[in-house]
């Protein structure tokens, strides 16, 4: 499981359910954290949601990407 931390200190799931996940990558022009999944040969992507450090978090639908 991957989680979301706030500037207060708060974390929320924001990818959950990740079988063999490797390592975890950030692109930071996009806003989103990518996530190589080892066994499946693919990528889960999550785009991060834009809040404020009060605002509840909610996670927004990921995307799986096959490598080939």
């Amino acid at each position: 499981m991957v989680y979301l931390g706030t500037a207060d200190g708060q974390f929320s799931p924001l990818i959950s359910d990740l079988k063999s996940p490797a390592d975890l990558g950030y692109d930071n022009v996009r806003g989103q954290v990518l996530v190589p999944l080892f066994m499946d040969n693919a990528i889960e992507i999550q785009k991060l949601p834009q809040v404020s450090a009060t605002a509840k978090v909610q996670a927004p639908a990921s995307t799986t990407a096959e490598a080939k």
